[in-house]
């Protein structure tokens, strides 16, 4: 059996995972994009990063009603209050009928939600963006399902006495738009790692405080490329996995 490496906030990594890091051609599955996601929760309060296991199970097998989109939101512990960001990845899978059996899927892509600032502005950014390390990509069809779908639940889960959400969830956000120039992979097996550099890179913009736009996303992770690789990230990942199980034994003893 697959042992338990670490439990780090609910992200579970198993020795597969960390396997997948250290293999160049190595696919990441969701425990990986999960787990990279709590990290980057911890460092900045205003994002919201789904589980990719989440993410299929309110596509899938919730119904469309408001009381079960209320209730999802708080048996998941989701709270969408105070969050500028939601970080959605998206698998290809969730357009086929092979959604419920573990680990399918072919390509990773990022669906990017900025909600509007704290005074009800919007910027040219505000709504639903997707990032795609392929142009073209079959996620595109999946993107504006979960698109559509993330934004009935903002809708249904939207505060009455907050002007801000109910604002939010009564604009039409749901068209989907592109983000350009994004890098490319040159391989099959990268998308997932194209997702992480997506999220951290608009997460260094947040960090800063910086008001960006979206044509600015791309530019952005391919100078950050420049600086470190993919194989490089895959590597540092794994140290940081590495170094949370260590301080977890030192814990324990």
């Amino acid at each position: 059996m697959d042992q338990l490496l670490l439990n780090y906030h609910d992200a579970c990594i198993y020795g597969r995972d960390l396997e997948l890091l250290r293999d160049p051609a190595g696919w990441l599955n969701g425990d990986v994009i999960h787990f990279y996601g709590k990290r980057l929760e911890q460092d900045h309060s205003s994002i919201l990063f789904l589980d990719p296991a989440v993410v299929s199970f309110f596509m899938h097998q919730l119904d469309d009603d408001p009381d079960d989109f209320q209730e999802f939101a708080q048996t998941t512990k989701m709270s969408l209050q105070n969050k500028r960001l939601a970080f959605i990845p998206v698998n290809n899978v969730l357009g086929t009928l092979n959604w419920m059996l573990p680990h399918q899927g072919t390509h990773w892509s990022l669906v990017l939600y900025i909600a509007s600032d704290s005074d009800g502005a919007k910027d040219a950014s505000y709504g639903f963006w997707h990032v795609d390390s392929i142009q073209h990509s079959s996620n595109q069809e999946a993107a504006e399902r979960v698109a559509r779908r993330w934004s009935s639940i903002l809708r249904a889960t939207a505060n009455n006495d907050d002007a801000r959400q109910r604002e939010q969830a009564t604009t039409d956000t749901t068209k989907l738009h592109h983000v350009a120039n994004v890098p490319q992979q040159t391989n099959g097996h990268d998308c997932g790692m194209h997702v992480l550099l997506a999220a951290q890179v608009i997460c260094e913009f947040e960090k800063r405080a910086e008001r960006y736009r979206s044509s600015q996303i791309g530019p952005a992770m391919e100078a950050h490329l420049q600086c470190e690789s993919i194989l490089q990230m895959r590597q540092r990942i794994s140290n940081d996995i590495q170094a949370l199980m260590m301080e977890n034994d030192q814990v324990g003893e």
